[in-house]
Parts: structure tokens; sequence; C-alpha cells
């Protein structure tokens, strides 16, 4: 339970710090790209993650496949004469299947779940998303300034874990990960990374992100300027994924989970030319290697296409 309710964690919200620079290679019509929603403005988005994990433990290959789609709504409460938007995220729906050859299938879809239906403990913690909502403070270069409410959203989440020592251990976790200085972090891709200069079709900048957090997850990132719409544009985005030296997990009861992890993503987003927000993506994702666990090292694989949709 602890480590399933870790990984929706970090499906659900787990965004990454960028710090990005420009490099100029193309030619043509030059735009400036930012930040710039108004009060009022709102988008709803259907996030969907499709993954396969494949491991091998004693001989045995060990295949799980999940996905989780988020249905979240997007408003800007409020703008300042400075530039900073109030943007509100509430998750409205909810879908989550997996399966697992050690435990089999399950599925939850908030949506069709009926009165005291029991939840599958892999799902408890979605089903306490529903409804709730968090704000981010952000700027015009979309500097993610402050973020309200996720403690409360962490808080309910806990609240369904069955053991005092797990939420204990998942509380520390938490505060590691998602201190008020990480949560600026983490919740930066949910708008744009953008360059301090104009740029042009086939335009390149770059960005390097630690994610926050215990996992130690870096990535080096490669940005292109596609193509340029009447309202909005397309980038194409290019990955290098590693984790840090040493990277671990603190699972409790004096058990560390260690990772040696690279791989890559690829995938194109598009943007709202205006305002500066998304509209759609889709990134593959690929990461093998190392996980060390109870004295065994377990190679581990991992294939992730993501999706976002207006809806």
């Amino acid at each position: 339970m602890k480590r399933s309710l870790l990984t929706l964690i970090l499906t659900a919200l787990l965004l990454p710090l960028a710090i990005t620079s420009c490099t100029q290679a193309g030619s043509g019509e030059k735009i400036h790209i930012g930040l710039n929603p108004k009060a009022g403005d709102s988008s709803k988005l259907h996030y969907s993650t499709k993954q396969t994990v494949s491991q091998k433990m004693m001989g045995m290959s060990i295949d799980i496949e999940q996905v989780t789609e988020l249905f979240i709504h997007q408003e800007v409460v409020e703008k300042d004469a400075d530039g900073l938007s109030k943007i509100r995220v509430t998750y409205e729906r909810v879908i989550f299947s997996q399966d697992n050859a050690m435990v089999g299938k399950t599925a939850y879809d908030s949506k069709t779940v009926k009165p005291n239906e029991q939840i599958p403990p892999s799902a408890v913690g979605y089903a306490t998303m529903i409804g709730n909502s968090f704000s981010m403070y952000i700027n015009e270069k979309g500097e993610v300034q402050k973020v309200e409410g996720v403690r409360d959203l962490f808080a309910n989440m806990l609240a369904q874990m069955d053991s005092a020592e797990g939420t204990a251990v998942m509380a520390d976790q938490i505060k590691a990960a998602f201190g008020p200085e990480a949560m600026k972090r983490n919740m930066q891709q949910l708008v744009a990374i953008f360059p301090d200069a104009e740029i042009g079709i086939g335009d390149t900048w770059q960005d390097k992100i630690d994610m926050a957090g215990e996992f130690g997850l870096k990535m080096e990132n490669t940005y292109e300027l596609e193509s340029i719409k009447e309202d909005a544009f397309v980038l194409q985005l290019k990955s290098v994924i590693s984790t840090a030296k040493d990277a671990k997990l603190d699972m409790g009861g004096g058990m560390d989970i260690e990772y040696d992890l690279k791989g890559s993503q690829e995938g194109t987003m598009e943007m709202n030319r205006a305002s500066g927000m998304l509209i759609r993506s889709s990134v593959v994702q690929k990461i093998d290697g190392i996980v060390k666990a109870g004295g065994m090292d377990v190679p581990m694989s991992m294939e992730s296409i993501n999706t976002v949709e207006p809806y």
C-alpha cells in the first residue's frame, strides 16, 4: 500500500524544475512565448499515462501494465498587476487500471463507482482526489512562485492508509518531496517551459531538471519550435534521463530501495499562442536499469506513453 500510494503521488503530481536557455538557429517569423492568461480563462484536460513495467526476480519475469487517466479543470482565478496568475487545478475524474502478474487485475473509475462499493487498495488514493483542488501562483516567465492546497490533498490520501507506521513513513517522504520549495519545482511542468528570447521555427533551447524528493531523477531536455499556427505553436521535446548517484527511497522498516536508471523521452507539445497554456501533448518515455531491494539486484525496464488532450 505504501509503495502504490507513493507511485500515485508521483504519477499525479511529481513535476520538475526547469532552467532554460535558448539557441537560435531558425529563420523567418520570430515569436515571444510566455505565460499570459486572463482571469477567468479555463480549460479541461485529460492526462493519460499508459505504462508497462517489466522486472526480473530470481529468474522470473514480472510484468505490470498500468493505465492512469486524470481529468482536470484548470481555471485562472485571478491575475495581479505584476502578471502573477493564480491557477486552480481541480480533479474531476480518475480512471485507473492495473494488470499485475503477481496480484491480478484491478480497475477503478470515479465516475462509475457505486456507493459503498469496495475500492481496490491500489486505487484508494485516487478516490480521495475527486473534487479536490490545489492552486499555484505563476509569473509571466512560467515560474511557479507558490503552491497552496497540496498538503490537504496529501492528508486525505494518507488518511486512507492502514497502518500508523506506514503513515509516518509516507508523511516523511511527502515532506521531503513536497515541502514548500519542492512543490514550486514539482508544479513547474503544468505550464510551458519558456526561453528568454524570441524564437523562430527550428530554434532550440535546453533545460536541466532535478526532481524533488528522494528519487534523484535528472532530465536534460532539448526543445525545438516545430511550427507556428495562428492560435498555437508546437514544440518538439527530446530528453536524456538518469538517476542521481546513490538515489534511494526509504520504504520504512529499515528497507531502502536504490535506483540506477537511465532512459530517454521524445514527443510534442502544442501550446496556446496567446496564453502560453498547454493544449495537448504526446510524449513517449523509456527507462531501464537496476533496482536494488532486499539484497537483490532487479533488472527493470519501463515504457510510458503520456498524452494530454482537451475534453
